[in-house]
């Protein structure tokens, strides 16, 4: 089985999202990295853990900075501008050649009738520029569609550390739920 196939799989599998990634985590680490391969990804994610990342992201209460991003086409999207019509789910992601990002993606796309009908837009960002993202117009492999799907670095993404994580941004205050 290829990498491409157990991905097929594991996306099927209907397993919630955490069974997804413990799922795609063993195949990569068994099935198709060299063992030198994963020890590098054990130590690199052993020192972000040491790094301490996760104290300097934001935490439900805390303050979004506002951004304005441009989106796969180059416009402008604003969250004050989204805010104005109601909450606002937002995804970091790292890009759409991460597949532990594209099983991260489903979730709040599996969400995303409950998310809308409570008057929420969903904005999905990343740092990932070029063909690529532009070419992929928000969509993964595994059928996510965001409202908005931006590329480039932002004091946002900078203050959740550079984490993947959903929070939602309730309001124009900005407050934080996580």
């Amino acid at each position: 089985m290829t990498l491409q196939e157990s991905l097929a799989s594991i996306a099927k599998s209907g397993l919630p999202l955490q069974g997804k990634l413990d799922a795609l985590k063993f195949e990569f680490e068994t099935k198709f990295a060299p063992p030198a391969a994963v020890e590098v990804l054990h130590r690199s994610t052993d020192e972000l853990i040491a790094s301490g990342a996760q104290n300097r992201a934001l935490k439900a209460g805390d303050l979004a900075p506002e951004f304005t991003l441009p989106d796969v086409d180059g416009n402008p999207v604003s969250s004050k501008v989204l805010l104005a019509k109601g909450p606002l789910v937002v995804t970091f992601y790292r890009g759409v050649w991460c597949p532990y990002c594209n099983f991260d993606l489903s979730a709040p796309e599996e969400a995303r009738s409950e998310i809308e009908s409570r008057g929420a837009s969903l904005v999905a960002i990343s740092e990932q520029t070029g063909p690529i993202a532009a070419n992929r117009s928000g969509r993964t492999d595994l059928g996510s569609r965001f409202s908005a799907t931006m590329a480039a670095k932002s004091p946002l993404s900078s203050a959740c550390a550079g984490l993947c994580r959903t929070i939602c941004v309730r309001s124009t205050k900005r407050s934080v739920r996580t």
